[in-house]
């Protein structure tokens, strides 16, 4: 019986060589597949932001060092709909971890969500 395993995870991103990395310490085999040859540059993205849930998810394989020593932290984030329904917020706790506070925010978190300008 071959117990050699392996998996294929799809996306260069962020998300895929963290989970890459993630699957390799649990001990199988990844291979991240990109559907991009090289960088796709500004058509795809500026800059790099790492939401609270990416920084636990870092820092659960041991590899936020490098984003903690040259970023700026983000202690939370909220998504919003178009119309400006707000839908989820994640939190950074104290310890770490990510909590996820109920669709009604406070007041202050609501006034420091940046907004983004209609096309």
């Amino acid at each position: 019986m071959n117990t050699h395993r392996t998996a294929p995870v799809i996306g260069g991103g962020l998300a895929g060589p963290v989970t890459a990395t993630a699957l390799q310490k649990a001990g199988i085999d990844a291979t991240v597949y990109e559907a991009y040859e090289q960088s796709s540059g500004l058509a795809h993205g500026v800059y790099l932001t790492v939401a609270v849930n990416g920084i636990s998810a870092l820092r659960a394989i041991g590899a936020q060092h490098t984003v903690t020593e040259h970023g700026f932290p983000t202690g939370q984030i909220e998504f919003a709909a178009g119309t400006g329904k707000r839908l989820a917020a994640a939190v950074e706790t104290s310890s770490g971890g990510v909590l996820a506070p109920s669709r009604s925010a406070p007041s202050a978190a609501r006034s420091a969500t940046p907004s983004c300008p209609s096309s």
